[in-house]
């Protein structure tokens, strides 16, 4: 990114929780590093995985 900050938001939904590991992957094999996560239901719990580097 050029400037300012990237926030990761991650929803709920159960299935969809697989689609954002996914999106999360491709952000890393671009070098895009969030400032922040944010998430609900399976997204909280993605978010807190990806936090802590798993």
């Amino acid at each position: 990114m050029e400037s300012g900050k990237a926030a990761l938001v991650l929803c709920g939904g159960g299935a969809q929780g697989a689609a954002e590991i996914g999106f999360y992957q491709a952000m890393v094999e671009l070098g895009i590093s969030p400032d922040f996560i944010v998430g609900t239901s399976v997204g909280a719990l993605n978010g807190a995985f990806i936090a802590c580097g798993m």
